[in-house]
């Protein structure tokens, strides 16, 4: 019999779904491209590890990997940037019903 060891993404891993994160928490940027992520508090400074930045989205707030990150949800238009903070929160949300 062989065993098998799963490991689960790490934050801002590439994801497919909230099984995948050790967050459990698949989120979507604009361009379609899905990272793992978590809950966070903007007032808390340290909430988020270095090299990602609480970003609020609704009534929630997530860690998102800072500029150059990968996540491909920056922008320099604060329009686009608020737009992408929707999607993202809308993708962590669709497919966190996903798995129920």
């Amino acid at each position: 019999m062989m065993n098998l060891t799963v490991e689960k993404a790490a934050l801002g891993e590439t994801c497919a779904s909230n099984d995948s994160c050790t967050s459990a928490l698949c989120a979507a940027s604009t361009d379609g491209a899905q990272f793992c992520t978590q809950a966070c508090n903007t007032a808390a400074s340290d909430s988020c590890p270095d090299d990602f930045t609480c970003e609020a989205a609704g009534t929630s707030a997530f860690c998102v990997p800072d500029e150059g990150g990968g996540c491909g949800c920056q922008s320099t238009d604060p329009k686009d940037a608020a737009g992408a903070l929707l999607v993202l929160a809308l993708g962590a949300l669709v497919t966190r019903r996903r798995k129920r």
